[in-house]
């Protein structure tokens, strides 16, 4: 009886599961939840701003406030990640409405992620590679907001589509729609984060390969959705700022980014043990593909070691750990097709890898520890920036202060008046170099805020002495900084 009644739950629990509006709306607030618990860095409760995330909020609000992205203010990421962080600022309450972002952007990858499981595994035996997804974000998060997490969506489709190329039936091709949805995913990747877009690119080769003989319309349709990311990005900067807009856009979006990819980063040799951890799993995972043969089938070997080994070197990885987000669809695929098999042991390896060494370590480092440590710094902080009178607001210099400048200003909804955020941007570009040449004196900001640990030039160091005043100063022995704030003599 007892028997009969667990098959009637399980087969009533697996219906549910098919209806893919009821799938949705429970990863939805599966999605709420687990972030909302686990995610302090991007949770509404937490006052918190560092990171790369602290950049985007600074041109996001940028845009607020009319400055123009690459020109009043440089960063070599796309244009699309600072919209994002706009629309957040333009809609009221930023955190809040990040938050709600962060839980929409991974429903829908987890949605899409469910589909690729299903066809491979059936009923609620898919929820086990979708955890297994969820531990893998949790771990590899750090520092809040990042890039990769806007890309996750448009890859979990492609990659989705992938397999359902491979798994089609004799005679079936992928639909208009579908392509053109490739092109989408392919064409918001390229304006958030273009070497993101192994998965798109692979899958693209993929179609043409399966159905040879609709070549040019599958050429047509991807162009299709690409094509009006693509002009509607062109659109918007030429109308706002004309053609020297657009190419500021394009030289910071790629061309910067082609430069600093070209030369060896410092940083690499900092993060050399996490960097040996993430090559040991990706190379784990890609012996897993080779080794398993899915269901017999070449093609789906071949296109998931190469969406794996180009992602990788393509990521221009230094070590941290959230450049493998755009992989977590790779790994809930390889566990969804390793379980229905003899592979169990396998897979909770790989799971297991995780979650004893990764996961609590990073969550506990980037989620509790660092917040905890800010939170009295920012607070004396706010206390000196409250002086900054209403007239002074947009002359506000952070002078080479990492993280800790542009989340002190941005809190009180302030943009930096000099336009580079970190000084090690010079060394890739001589443009940058050129444009920002003698800024200081030529803007001549009325506050400055100078980390103690900030490299002043010596002809820098003689203009602060002669022009400026240290009037306060914070420090932090957690953090081990001190942040003097300059005010220009009178």
């Amino acid at each position: 009886m007892n028997k009969m009644n667990l098959q009637i739950r399980e087969i009533n629990f697996s219906h549910l599961l098919e209806d893919r509006s009821i799938r949705f709306v429970l990863i939805f607030l599966m999605t709420f939840l687990w972030q909302f618990l686990f995610l302090i860095l991007i949770s509404p409760l937490v006052d918190y701003d560092y990171g790369d995330s602290i950049v985007y909020k600074q041109m996001g609000l940028a845009l607020l406030q009319g400055k123009l992205l690459y020109i009043d203010l440089f960063d070599h990421k796309g244009p699309i990640l600072y919209f994002v962080h706009y629309i957040c600022l333009l809609l009221g309450n930023e955190r809040w409405n990040l938050f709600l972002l962060h839980v929409l952007n991974y429903s829908l990858a987890t949605f899409l992620m469910s589909e690729t499981v299903a066809c491979f595994i059936k009923g609620w035996k898919g929820l086990y590679p979708i955890f297994l997804g969820i531990i893998l974000y949790l771990g590899l998060r750090t520092y809040g907001d990042s890039s990769e997490d806007w890309c996750i969506v448009p890859i979990s489709y492609a990659l989705c589509l992938g397999v359902n190329v491979l798994t089609l039936s004799a005679g079936d091709v992928p639909s208009r729609r579908s392509l053109i949805l490739l092109g989408l995913s392919a064409g918001i990747v390229l304006f958030v984060r273009a070497n993101n877009g192994a998965i798109p690119l692979c899958t693209f080769f993929l179609i043409l390969s399966v159905d040879r003989k609709n070549w040019l319309k599958t050429i047509l349709y991807v162009s299709l959705g690409f094509f009006v990311v693509l002009l509607l990005v062109l659109l918007y900067f030429y109308l706002v700022g004309g053609q020297n807009y657009i190419s500021a856009m394009i030289y910071g979006t790629f061309l910067f980014n082609l430069s600093y990819a070209a030369k060896a980063h410092a940083e690499t040799v900092l993060y050399e043990t996490s960097f040996f951890f993430d090559y040991v799993v990706i190379l784990f995972a890609l012996v897993l593909f080779l080794l398993f043969r899915p269901l017999r089938d070449n093609r789906l070997v071949i296109y998931g070691a190469g969406c794996l080994i180009l992602s990788f070197l393509t990521m221009g990885h230094n070590g941290y750990g959230h450049y493998l987000i755009p992989v977590i669809p790779l790994y809930v695929l390889l566990s969804s097709i390793s379980i229905p098999g003899r592979h169990w042991a396998w897979c909770l390896f790989l799971g297991s890898v995780f979650l004893l060494t990764k996961f609590p370590l990073g969550l506990l480092h980037s989620n509790f520890v660092n917040p905890s440590r800010y939170a009295q710094f920012y607070e004396d902080v706010d206390a000196v920036v409250a002086q900054i009178s209403e007239s002074e607001r947009s002359k506000v210099w952070n002078y080479n202060t990492a993280f800790i400048g542009p989340a002190i200003i941005h809190r009180n909804r302030i943009v930096q008046c000099n336009k580079v955020f970190h000084q090690f941007q010079f060394e890739y570009s001589d443009w940058l170099r050129e444009e920002c040449k003698d800024e200081l004196v030529k803007k001549a900001p009325e506050w400055i805020v100078v980390n103690e640990s900030s490299n002043i030039t010596p002809q820098d160091s003689a203009y602060l002495s002669d022009h400026y005043v240290v009037k306060d100063e914070v420090s932090s022995a957690f953090i081990g900084t001190k942040v003097q704030f300059y005010k220009r003599k009178k």
